[in-house]
């Protein structure tokens, strides 16, 4: 199209040339008549021509410039089209740049996307992570609040100060308190006073220094009861490794003591009489022995047998022997003091500690009382039965200072007392015994 329209262009300059030779060629001969005619010296004849001439110029003229103007407009409609056609190749190469500007962006932000992309995923399964180990952690506290709380052990949270924050129910169960009465205090309400000071002094001493303390409590309930824990008590600490709390878990265990105190009570005791057995007996006069030493004191030593037990026991039975065991006992405590020890040693015999003893009339006087005791006669199963004790006498430091030799010669004066007859005393002295 374009090439069209500069061919006309070409063909209108030529019309334009061609107009211009015509007007030129129609002066000239205009000219040229106008001298033939002045020789003819016929002037209106030359203005005709000339009018002539003019008039087919102007006709000239007027077809061809309509000519060159629908040439033009013609042209000037192409020229517009090849115009747009340009200025529509300069808006598709703008829109190639622009687009190619958009493709680059776009492939930027395509990066950016891709990348935030990555990160949101990152962060969404680190956050779906933490979510998975923030609900094992809450499950495990929900485990372990649901053991504490129906644990069959006494769990008990204190503070720095030791003063309670939380008490489980069987904390509750066994002490009788619930959580609202305790919270808030100290755990000196369940103190019995059975422990010393040295015995918290060691308890706290042991926790502060970071260390776990075990051991146990003889504490009272709210109804004042007695009762045995046994605890473990440790602190509680902070990722930070600082103490938050500290933590007791304990267990009742007073059935415990109490068969432990009744094996430790039958280790050391007479079965039938409840009095001390030969080994706590033993124990005791060791303990008398080292006192009296220390305070220069004197102690006696005194061993007695039931005369005519023997006799008790083959015509009423062993039942009947038991009771008159049990009343010869009563009988006897009654005439010592506190700080003197009974002890069944064996069969119907019996052993004494008398401590502290600053004269032998002070002796004297106890054993004698002893002795009147049993005048009375025993009445078993409705019958009278008539028991006396034979009692020997040794005397610690004069007839030994040691448990053995005192037992001994203790013996000995026994057995010189029924040679003697039954029903009296002897003491010992050098191998002789004297009433």
């Amino acid at each position: 199209m374009a090439k069209k329209s500069l061919n006309r262009l070409y063909w209108l300059s030529a019309l334009l040339w061609i107009f211009v030779i015509s007007l030129g060629f129609g002066f000239f001969f205009a000219y040229n008549e106008y001298f033939i005619l002045k020789g003819q010296s016929n002037t209106g004849a030359f203005i005709k021509r000339i009018f002539v001439i003019a008039l087919l110029n102007i006709i000239f003229v007027i077809l061809a410039g309509s000519w060159f103007y629908y040439l033009a407009q013609k042209m000037k409609r192409e020229l517009d089209v090849f115009i747009s056609f340009f200025n529509n190749l300069s808006v598709s190469h703008e829109n190639i740049d622009k687009s190619k500007l958009k493709y680059e962006e776009f492939i930027v932000l395509s990066d950016y996307a891709n990348k935030m992309n990555e990160e949101i995923q990152y962060k969404t399964q680190k956050m779906n992570k933490e979510i998975l180990e923030r609900r094992q952690v809450q499950d495990e506290l929900i485990r372990l609040s649901q053991a504490v709380e129906q644990s069959p052990s006494m769990v008990v949270i204190t503070d720095l100060k030791n003063k309670i924050v939380y008490a489980n129910p069987k904390f509750s169960q066994v002490t009788g308190y619930t959580l609202e009465e305790v919270k808030g205090r100290g755990p000196k309400f369940l103190n019995s006073g059975f422990h010393s000071i040295e015995f918290y002094k060691e308890l706290w001493e042991t926790i502060l220094a970071g260390k776990e303390w075990e051991g146990d409590f003889h504490n009272r309930k709210k109804n004042g009861e007695i009762y045995w824990e046994s605890a473990a008590i440790s602190t509680i600490k902070n990722t930070q490794g600082k103490k938050n709390y500290y933590l007791k878990v304990s267990n009742d265990v007073t059935e415990k003591k109490r068969l432990e105190q009744n094996l430790e009570y039958l280790a050391h005791h007479d079965s039938l009489t409840g009095l001390p057995n030969r080994v706590l007996f033993s124990d005791r006069l060791n303990q008398s022995i080292v006192r009296a030493k220390r305070y220069k004191k004197m102690i006696a030593v005194i061993m007695a047998d039931l005369d005519n037990f023997k006799t008790v026991n083959d015509t009423l039975g062993h039942d009947a022997g038991d009771n008159a065991l049990k009343l010869a006992v009563k009988r006897f405590l009654i005439h010592i003091r506190e700080q003197d020890t009974a002890s069944r040693i064996g069969g119907d015999e019996f052993a004494f500690i008398i401590n502290d003893i600053e004269k032998e009339e002070d002796l004297l006087l106890i054993v004698n009382r002893m002795i009147e005791g049993f005048q009375e006669p025993f009445r078993i199963d409705r019958k009278e039965i008539r028991i006396s004790p034979s009692m020997g006498i040794a005397y610690y430091p004069h007839d030994g200072n040691d448990i053995e030799t005192l037992l001994k010669n203790a013996d000995a004066a026994m057995y010189l007392a029924k040679e003697k007859g039954k029903n009296n005393y002897q003491f010992y002295k050098n191998g002789i015994g004297r009433g």
